[in-house]
């Protein structure tokens, strides 16, 4: 029964670690939109 339940929290812990990864890829993903977006707007402004 305790080999279950530290299955189980093993399991639980890994759902989590994949969970954090994804809102890493997300704001990564953020940085990469904002900063692209300030590069085009500084270029257009050079104009």
């Amino acid at each position: 029964m305790s080999g279950h339940r530290a299955r189980r929290r093993t399991a639980r812990r890994a759902g989590r670690g994949r969970a954090a990864r994804g809102v890493m890829a997300a704001a990564a993903s953020v940085v990469v939109a904002v900063g692209a977006a300030t590069g085009m707007l500084t270029s257009f402004g050079d104009d």
